[in-house]
């Protein structure tokens, strides 16, 4: 009988590795034939392509740069207020802050590893040392700028070698999981190490064509009669850089720009299917941890929650190039893995065995006190939301980081439902609780919600509301994590 079942097991073991040999070449053929579709496709797209390059391109109206809105928030915040009674407040609106989108989809080769450095483009990306496959002797160059020329490099683009660049660059975003302002900044790198700064000309165009092959909804643009420049679509608002709209979208200049010319490009997208940049980061930055100075957050009345951490230099660096975009883009971002370790197990511990109000309580003593308080202008001289490991980073903070960080720690911690409450000149917070709790609350989608506002640093409680907006319409935001 062992015999028997021996003979039966390896079988098994036979059959089974058959199988998954099998498998495995089955996939292999089906992701061979993706890459060689999608490249047959990109092949004849260029081709169309180079040839609509050719004629005039339309000229476009530069449209100013939106700066962000300032609001004229306390200089000093709020202190307690005993003398008020709970109330029932107004809301205006109810809004979801969806998780962001996946990077754009494009198939992806492996990256190679054993790449010639006389073959390779070697440059620093947020201190990840990056070599892609591309010989400098073979990089183009404009003789103009006008769409004659443009078209016929575009040509050249096509190439084998700036595919295999190309697939480098899609590598390397999948394998830091890039979100995809960090892959235009990335091309941006390429583009740097390729040209330097001598050929600002060839160096849009590039990037441009890097982005538009990596399935981005961007152009290259004539500015002026003397540079050409890469523009971008995005899927929010971007403060600070100068725009022109085709087709009902903007699409956004990757140069600060000062002066005022004339904008000339085509009407066409190179890929129907392009996407807008989507301005969020769904997954942590995979960079190099450089860590910074070494900082100390305690709550002034549960000295238990207590939080020692430090930041990434290298995510800092990448998030101080990030553009100003709406404060909902930072609300949606979680924090890096090192620091979630760093800032949850402490203040996990220092909740442990509390009901959910008081723990939420903690919570709330340990944002008021734990942090100095000064507004965007006073610490930068600009409105600037941060993410919320940058709370952890920089000196001060104000009333939209503190109800960022704060409603992530109760998603985190508790499991709580969370709203952040926006007013024209503040931003508050509030938590659904499953236990019955008086105070200072609004109806959200048929549930209470208390008010929890971080910025009130005299300590204040869960349920109390700042008296300035008590009569105040809120627009209220449900967060997604």
């Amino acid at each position: 009988m062992a015999v028997l079942c021996t003979v039966q097991s390896q079988a098994q073991s036979q059959s089974f590795e058959e199988y998954k040999k099998k498998a495995t070449e089955a996939y292999r053929s089906y992701v061979k034939e993706k890459i060689t579709a999608f490249e047959n496709f990109r092949a004849e797209r260029n081709k169309e392509f180079a040839s609509y390059l050719q004629k005039k391109w339309m000229r476009y109206e530069q449209q100013p740069e939106v700066e962000p809105p300032v609001r004229p928030k306390p200089v000093v915040p709020d202190p307690k207020d005993d003398t008020t009674i709970p109330s029932r407040l107004p809301v205006l609106t109810v809004k979801p802050i969806k998780k962001p989108d996946e990077p754009v989809d494009v198939t992806v080769k492996p990256l190679p590893r054993n790449v010639k450095p006389s073959e390779a483009l070697q440059f620093d990306f947020y201190g990840t040392r990056c070599r892609v496959r591309f010989a400098k002797n073979k990089a183009f160059a404009l003789s103009d700028i006008s769409e004659q020329y443009v078209a016929q490099v575009w040509k050249e683009l096509v190439s084998p070698d700036y595919s295999t660049l190309l697939d480098d660059c899609i590598a390397y975003r999948s394998e830091l999981k890039l979100c995809d302002w960090a892959y235009v900044k990335f091309t941006e790198q390429v583009a740097k190490a390729l040209f330097g700064n001598g050929k600002p000309n060839e160096a849009a165009l590039l990037q441009a064509f890097l982005l538009m092959q990596s399935g981005y909804d961007a152009k290259v643009v004539r500015f002026g009669d003397e540079r050409l420049m890469p523009a971008l679509s995005a899927d929010n608002q971007i403060y600070g850089f100068t725009f022109f709209v085709n087709n009902g979208r903007k699409y956004y200049l990757l140069e600060k720009i000062k002066e005022k010319q004339p904008i000339y490009t085509y009407d066409e997208m190179f890929y129907d299917k392009a996407q807008p940049c989507a301005l969020g980061v769904l997954h942590e930055q995979q960079l190099p941890v450089v860590q910074a100075a070494h900082v100390t957050r305690v709550s002034s009345h549960y000295p238990a929650a207590r939080v020692e951490t430090k930041a990434n230099d290298n995510l800092m660096a990448f998030y101080n190039d990030f553009p100003h975009c709406d404060w909902t883009v930072y609300a949606r971002t979680p924090m890096t893995r090192e620091m979630r370790d760093d800032v949850l197990t402490p203040l996990r511990a220092a909740i442990q065995g509390k009901g959910e109000v008081e723990a939420a309580n903690i919570l709330l003593d340990f944002v008021q006190t734990g942090f100095a308080y000064k507004t965007d202008e006073q610490q930068f001289g600009y409105e600037r939301p941060l993410f919320v490991d940058e709370v952890f980073f920089y000196p001060y903070c104000d009333c939209e980081d503190r109800a960022i960080l704060y409603v992530y720690l109760v998603h985190e911690l508790l499991g709580l439902d969370v709203a952040l409450l926006y007013y024209p000149m503040h931003l508050a917070a509030a938590v659904a609780f499953n236990v019955p709790v008086d105070g200072d609350s609004m109806m959200i989608n048929g549930r209470k919600y208390l008010v929890c506002d971080p910025t009130i640093i005299s300590g204040a409680s869960v349920g109390e509301a700042m008296k300035r907006y008590k009569n105040t319409q809120a627009t209220v935001y449900t967060v997604e994590y």
